[in-house]
């Protein structure tokens, strides 16, 4: 913000300095023009004066005169005077130069004594002026209007926006923002409350489920105690030969067994809620327009795959409804397009579909595929990492949650290895309703 201040400034400070150069210059040529041209008229008002003379045998009364005489303006010349030389006298030639305050020329014909009043500024100096400094401050008030917008509607809120992400990263979740009318950023502060909701659900969803295991940890720890003790009872009474009968050993021993099945009941019931799912989903099934789904993806990835230097094509059959929630269904491609990118040979990618019957097809293909064919049915499992994934960071949950989100959306997601003369190309294939 302070330097943008600083831009205000100097152009503030700049356009002083224009206004001043540019009047500066005007005034000095508007004076050497002005000078120039009121010199000029007198020059050729002298020449028509003795022209008049000689074809009207009288001096002409006013400037008029001369003007209609030779079809031309006198602009700079506001009047003229005259006495004939025959009856000059001193007290006529002094009426000639008695007039005072008026700016005048003396010029003398061989019948009369002329007095030629002129003006050196005929006003457009000023209009000049004028018209040049009511230029100026016009632009200066339309730019600095236009400054002042950007600092108060675009930088000043923008300031304001970016301390929350850097909060929102550190845990804070109590940091928030007003949803104003700024055009701008509006739907950015609502897409940032949002996510900080929806951050902050999660959060409290995953602290129930830590919390719920922890509670059925310890009680499914508490009930393994009780036939764990009674086994162990039992073990040192066999151990010690304390049933004196073969039935009654017989019983305990039945008894100890009945008590590692409670056991291991137990530890099935541990096994499962392992087990249990650990992601929840929201999924907003509604019609969707394929062609829709595929101008986001072309507009997300065009220029990123310029950049990679990746081959990326999109084919599409036809446009058709299908049954899906739309932004789910971008994630699920792009999270398959961004593995095509890590896991492939970064030649190239397509995205290909087919328009059924009562289906519709998304295929995805890659080229440079390194998966083992044994691991392929296990793509879609939670945490699975192929053989294939060298350094590169994952957490083995990308195609998990695919999965997830398309059996939501009653769909299907599958994947193929196409075995080819010169290459391997993974194919993954997502299967959707149409309506």
């Amino acid at each position: 913000m302070k330097k943008f201040n600083y831009i205000i400034t100097a152009f503030t400070l700049a356009f002083l300095v224009l206004v001043f150069v540019g009047n500066l210059f005007i005034y000095k040529n508007g004076q050497t023009n002005e000078n120039n041209e009121y010199r000029v008229q007198i020059n050729r008002m002298e020449i028509e004066l003795g022209r008049y003379e000689e074809k009207n045998g009288k001096a002409p009364d006013s400037v008029e005169d001369i003007e209609k005489f030779a079809g031309d303006r006198y602009d700079s010349v506001v009047g003229i005077s005259h006495v004939k030389k025959s009856e000059s006298s001193d007290d006529l030639y002094r009426s000639l130069i008695s007039v005072k305050n008026v700016q005048y020329e003396l010029y003398e014909t061989s019948g009369y004594i002329y007095r030629i009043d002129y003006r050196m500024n005929n006003g457009n100096g000023k209009n000049i002026y004028i018209v040049l400094n009511i230029v100026l401050i016009i632009g200066f008030v339309v730019v600095f209007s236009i400054l002042l917008y950007i600092k108060n509607k675009i930088l000043r809120p923008f300031n304001e926006l970016v301390e929350l992400p850097e909060e929102i990263a550190r845990g804070n979740m109590t940091a928030s923002l007003k949803e104003g009318r700024n055009k701008y950023f509006g739907r950015f502060v609502w897409g940032i409350n949002l996510l900080k909701e929806q951050i902050e659900d999660g959060r409290k969803r995953e602290l129930n489920m830590i919390k719920e295991r922890q509670v059925l940890l310890l009680s499914l720890s508490h009930d393994i105690k009780t036939p764990l003790s009674a086994i162990k009872l039992y073990s040192k009474a066999l151990g010690r030969n304390l049933y004196p009968s073969e039935e009654k050993r017989q019983s305990v021993i039945k008894s100890i067994g009945d008590k590692a099945d409670e056991i291991e009941g137990y530890v099935s019931d541990i096994v499962r809620a392992s087990g249990e799912e650990f992601m929840e989903f929201e999924v907003h099934n509604g019609e969707v327009y394929i062609a829709e789904i595929v101008k986001r993806i072309r507009k997300y990835y065009k220029e990123r795959m310029d950049i990679e230097q990746i081959d990326f094509s999109i084919n599409m059959d036809a446009n058709c409804l299908v049954m899906a929630d739309g932004d789910r269904l971008v994630e699920v491609i792009q999270n398959i397009i961004e593995n095509a990118m890590k896991y492939g040979d970064g030649k190239r990618i397509s995205l290909l579909t087919e328009n059924g019957n009562s289906e519709y097809k998304i295929k995805i293909s890659n080229s440079g595929c390194t998966l083992a064919e044994g691991e392929l049915p296990h793509i879609f499992d939670s945490f699975f990492r192929g053989s294939n994934v060298e350094r590169k960071m994952g957490s083995g949950l990308g195609l998990y949650i695919c999965r997830k989100l398309i059996y939501l959306m009653e769909g299907e997601i599958t994947a193929d290895i196409n075995e080819k003369s010169d290459e391997r190309e993974m194919c993954v294939t997502i299967v959707l309703k149409k309506y």
